[in-house]
């Protein structure tokens, strides 16, 4: 086995030991078998973890509605007053300070 050896040399160094190595053909015929066997099951589900329900009142979920708070009308309540509509402007100033008043 010493003479010429036209096989890649990983399968020679296993003739010579005597192991029981595939054929080239064979161990590169089975690698393409296990990548497609990989490539089948990426999408089947015992690969991932079902995602968490996310919770009714999750503020950015498109599920749920939308809470104006009092940080909203203070902003359109500046805008109001940088476009001098002041009337509109006192509305929403108002209606920010309106959960204080509940206490």
């Amino acid at each position: 086995m010493v003479g010429l050896c036209l096989m890649t040399a990983a399968t020679c160094l296993a003739q010579q030991s005597g192991g029981g190595e595939k054929s080239w053909p064979e161990s590169i015929s089975s690698g393409i078998k296990g990548g497609f066997n990989k490539l089948g099951n990426a999408g089947k589900s015992d690969n991932f973890t079902t995602p968490a329900r996310a919770p009714k009142d999750d503020p950015v979920s498109l599920q749920s509605k939308a809470k104006v708070g009092p940080e909203l009308h203070v902003a359109v309540g500046q805008w109001y007053i940088e476009t001098g509509n002041f009337a509109e402007a006192d509305q929403h100033y108002r209606q920010a300070l309106a959960p204080l008043r509940r206490l």
